[in-house]
């Protein structure tokens, strides 16, 4: 009796699906990395998310109390400050580079200086609030009278 021994190995098809799917991600990967300004935006709006995101968390966990939630934005020429305060305490801060990108709050361009943002003790917003990080690309939130944020542009 013959035994026959099978040989396994990947079909020229599987290698060429392989290399092709390998470019589309490279190609993808360099085009992030090759503009620094555009990840940094990008970047600046994903922290400012999770900061709104966090304030709410903090009004919501203290509804009983007395003390209001707070999300200041703080923009000088070269960074963006994000902190969330309830009551004089500061409960968390981040800060992303601007990277000559600009910050339109309700169509309007914000001026170096600060905003506060009061949530209310049901972590709510008095209105919607609509962000736009401004650069080669543009990038969308929005703080939603409900209080929640996300990465898109408000709804009426």
């Amino acid at each position: 009796m013959k035994l026959q021994r099978e040989i396994q190995a990947f079909t020229l098809v599987e290698l060429v699906l392989t290399l092709v799917l390998l470019g589309v991600l490279a190609a993808t990967a360099a085009s992030l990395f090759s503009r620094p300004d555009a990840m940094a935006l990008l970047t600046a709006r994903d922290q400012l998310l999770a900061t709104a995101l966090l304030a709410q968390k903090q009004a919501l966990a203290h509804s009983g109390s007395n003390e209001s939630t707070t999300l200041t934005l703080v923009q000088t020429n070269s960074d963006w400050r994000y902190e969330v305060r309830r009551g004089l305490v500061l409960v968390a801060e981040r800060t992303a580079r601007r990277a000559g990108g600009a910050l339109l709050l309700n169509g309007a361009v914000l001026a170096n200086g600060s905003t506060v943002f009061n949530y209310s003790t049901a972590g709510a917003l008095p209105a919607n609030q609509a962000l736009l990080f401004r650069g080669e690309q543009n990038y969308s939130l929005c703080l939603a009278a409900s209080g929640f944020a996300y990465a898109a542009s408000c709804q009426p």
